[in-house]
């Protein structure tokens, strides 16, 4: 479903489903970007949520690891590194002024490593009610090889995961 869905998919683990409550104490959502389109879709439709039930926003950008391989081996993969932090952070920062001047509570972390572990680890460090988050629709050999991070959240995540679809 999660995978070939025309429309946003909100998904619920069994054993959590009595748990969930939009109206509960944590009042969270954890929204992971990549400041792709998609990403900024599943944004906006976390803000939307967050206003209508004066939720707080935690957004969270992956710094992806990099490997060098056969020819590649002379990029310089540190650097690529520290340049997407330091270029996340002024998205981040931006992304948030924006939503302080709208009166929503934000706060942003970046974290380093696989996008779908580091998500799944905040999320149980930030306990939240629902996490956000966009899929690019990676399918055949891409996704057969790459895997597919939205997938990897919704199976290991503990709180419902709300799949927003770019279009």
């Amino acid at each position: 479903v999660v995978r070939h869905a025309h429309c946003s998919v909100l998904t619920v683990h069994g054993q959590h489903a009595k748990d969930i409550s939009i109206t509960g104490k944590r009042r969270k959502i954890l929204v992971p970007t990549d400041f792709s389109e998609p990403a900024e879709v599943a944004l906006q439709s976390a803000v939307e949520i967050a206003q209508q039930f004066q939720m707080k926003l935690q957004l969270l950008y992956v710094v992806p690891v990099h490997y060098s391989t056969g020819e590649y081996d002379a990029v310089d993969f540190a650097m690529l590194a520290v340049e997407q932090k330091r270029s996340g952070q002024k998205q981040l920062a931006k992304i948030k002024q924006a939503l302080t001047a709208k009166k929503i509570a934000v706060t942003t972390t970046i974290r380093t490593g696989r996008p779908a572990s580091e998500i799944v680890e905040v999320a149980e460090d930030f306990d939240p009610d629902l996490i956000v988050i966009s899929t690019h629709g990676v399918t055949g050999w891409r996704r057969a090889v790459l895997g597919s991070t939205t997938e990897e959240v919704v199976r290991h995540s503990t709180c419902p995961v709300l799949i927003v679809r770019e279009k």
